[in-house]
């Protein structure tokens, strides 16, 4: 919680398509802030998706190809451009 009102972003390095614990999930789902959250996997191979098991709320956007290192990277870049999450998620499409 600390990070996420410190933070314009967060990157969540979760295992598999991004998944994330239970604890983290109850922490995003109250959350009301600004801060844009992007779900990444910490697995070598695969892509994390927009998924309604993994983020039924839509409260992440997803990294699809990019590794969490990657996507910190990118989500940087774009925060400097915009703070409007759905502009943010093209750019993960898109790139």
């Amino acid at each position: 919680k600390y990070m996420l009102n410190k933070y314009d972003g967060v990157v969540l390095a979760g295992t598999g398509s991004g998944n994330y614990p239970t604890a983290i999930k109850d922490v995003l789902e109250n959350y009301t802030g600004d801060c844009t959250i992007v779900r990444a996997s910490r697995v070598l191979e695969g892509a994390v998706f927009n998924s309604d098991v993994f983020d039924p709320k839509k409260i992440t956007i997803p990294a699809y190809k990019f590794s969490a290192q990657k996507a910190r990277i990118l989500l940087m870049l774009a925060l400097n451009c915009t703070k409007n999450n759905e502009t943010i998620k093209s750019f993960f499409q898109e790139y």
